[in-house]
C-alpha cells in the first residue's frame, strides 16, 4: 500500500516552548513546518537519534516532568528581543 498526500496537525504548545521553538527554528533559517517534518521523516526513516529523544519523552512524561519542564519559563532579553527581529521581519528565515 502506498500512502501519498499530506495530514494537517493541530497542537497545543506552552507559550514558552513555542518561543524557544521559533527562535532555535529561525536562528537556523527553519520553519516550524521544517522542524516537523524533518523530526517525522527521521522517525520514518528509523533515525536512531530521533527514537531517542522519544524515549527521553516518554520517560519524562511517566515521571510526570514533561509538562513541568517547560512551564513558567522565563524569556531572556536575548530571548525578547530575537523574537522582536522575527517579528520585524515577518518570522521568514
Amino acid at each position: 500500500m502506498k500512502l501519498v498526500g499530506k495530514r494537517n496537525i493541530h497542537v497545543e504548545l506552552p507559550k514558552a516552548s513555542y518561543v524557544k521553538l521559533k527562535i532555535a527554528s529561525f536562528e537556523r533559517q527553519l520553519t516550524t513546518q521544517d522542524v516537523f517534518a524533518g523530526f517525522t521523516a527521521m522517525i520514518a526513516k528509523q533515525d536512531e537519534k530521533a527514537f531517542q529523544l522519544l524515549d527521553e519523552l516518554a520517560l519524562m512524561k511517566h515521571k510526570g516532568t514533561l509538562q513541568r519542564h517547560v512551564e513558567g519559563q522565563e524569556m531572556s532579553d536575548v530571548d525578547r528581543e530575537l523574537l522582536y527581529d522575527m517579528m520585524e521581519q515577518g518570522a521568514k528565515p
